[in-house]
């Protein structure tokens, strides 16, 4: 079987490429033969591109020639994981069966975390383009990533997702993100939820923290809420340490936040890394205090992999894995006190910990299995719609 994989990105960005460059290697590990087409070009050397039999990045003069010559190749079915050029997806569907793994918001919400802009209150609405184009203020992010105005940039946004629909079929990684594409007219017998993939991590020994350990891993984002996590931590009265594994806009942000909370001494900005397999291990519990609606949150089971509880907020899709009181705390939106509380308990309660510990591993093993991912990957391929 060979299949196309589709991305704006080339490299390490997210939890995007993350996903596709270990489902990538699941395929390969089968049999079949994976290849890569990118919007953007990249010049770093991550070893993402070891995944694909080939790379190659799209440019619109060349994009029929070379979608032509992946089809000589022997490549039938596409896998478009994120998107951006209309035409590019247009091309995709002439040539191909094309399934869209809907990974998050981006294709029916402009501002793409699918919350206000000045309350940050999260949004339950479908899209509109009267709605939508006054809620994002007929703004546009240009390549160097700020904000211009565009008026036409909705109309943009209109086409794309009507484009999206007219692809063969969808995949989503929670029932909220099934949900989210019925709200906005997505054919519901197109749609087929597949739970991510992730098996116990090679156990290695980890080291004793004198201090108490919470690990945030992500992109250092307002969407992500980081500030909260911050505002939460402060609230303590004991000695911790608060490693935060990422990049992002808002570090200038959140290290002044650091600052006012006085707290410099607690918390280390580690910034990106490519393997974090060591932050997990060290850590005592681990903390995901996203303020947008997550799809899923990934962050989670990989948490479970190396056998760490997770606190989290209960937005998106994080509550199809993490069962409050099971495999760590479920919090309310954005209730940082509340957070603070479940945060200091793991960190104080071995026992509980160790529990919950336990429980993330064996939710791992039954429900995120690598044979039950490719057989639902089999079912999209063999039962698209033409």
């Amino acid at each position: 079987m060979k299949l196309l994989f589709v991305n704006t990105k080339g490299c390490f960005w997210g939890g995007v490429e993350r996903y596709m460059y270990d489902t990538a290697n699941l395929f390969n590990a089968q049999g079949s033969e994976v290849f890569g087409l990118f919007e953007e070009k990249n010049d770093c050397d991550d070893g993402f591109a070891q995944a694909f039999k080939s790379v190659s990045y799209y440019e619109s003069d060349t994009g029929v020639k070379m979608l032509k010559k992946l089809k000589s190749q022997g490549v039938e079915h596409v896998f478009v994981h994120k998107i951006v050029a209309v035409d590019l997806l247009k091309q995709l569907q002439k040539m191909f069966k094309v399934s869209v793994v809907v990974h998050d918001h981006d294709y029916y919400c402009p501002r793409h975390h699918k919350y206000f802009p000045v309350k940050r209150i999260n949004c339950h609405q479908h899209f509109s383009l009267a709605y939508c184009g006054f809620c994002s203020g007929f703004m546009e992010r240009n390549k160097a990533g700020k904000l211009r105005p565009d008026p036409k940039a909705i109309f943009h946004y209109a086409s794309m997702l009507k484009q999206i629909k007219a692809s063969n079929s969808f995949v989503v990684i929670s029932e909220f993100m099934r949900t989210n594409l019925l709200m906005n007219g997505f054919e519901p017998e197109k749609i087929h939820k597949i739970h991510p993939v992730k098996t116990p991590a090679e156990s290695m020994p980890a080291q004793k923290n004198e201090t108490p350990v919470i690990l945030y891993v992500g992109q250092i984002i307002r969407g992500k809420g980081v500030d909260l996590l911050i505002d939460a931590v402060s609230r303590f009265k004991c000695e911790f340490e608060l490693r935060i594994v990422g990049k992002g806009n808002d570090e200038e942000y959140i290290k002044g936040l650091i600052k006012q909370y006085g707290i410099e001494k607690n918390v280390k900005l580690c910034g990106w890394s490519s393997d974090i397999g060591e932050y997990y291990r060290n850590c005592d519990v681990v903390a995901v205090p996203s303020r947008w609606q997550e799809p899923f949150g990934l962050v989670g089971i990989e948490a479970f992999s190396y056998g760490k509880p997770v606190v989290a907020f209960d937005v998106g899709g994080i509550s199809e894995w993490l069962f409050d009181g099971e495999n760590g705390f479920l919090v309310s939106e954005g209730n940082t006190e509340a957070f603070a509380q479940k945060l200091y308990r793991l960190l104080h309660e071995p026992k509980v910990r160790e529990e919950f510990s336990r429980n993330g591993v064996e939710r791992l093993n039954s429900d995120y299995s690598e044979t039950a991912f490719i057989d639902s990957f089999a079912v999209v391929i063999g039962g698209m719609h033409v």
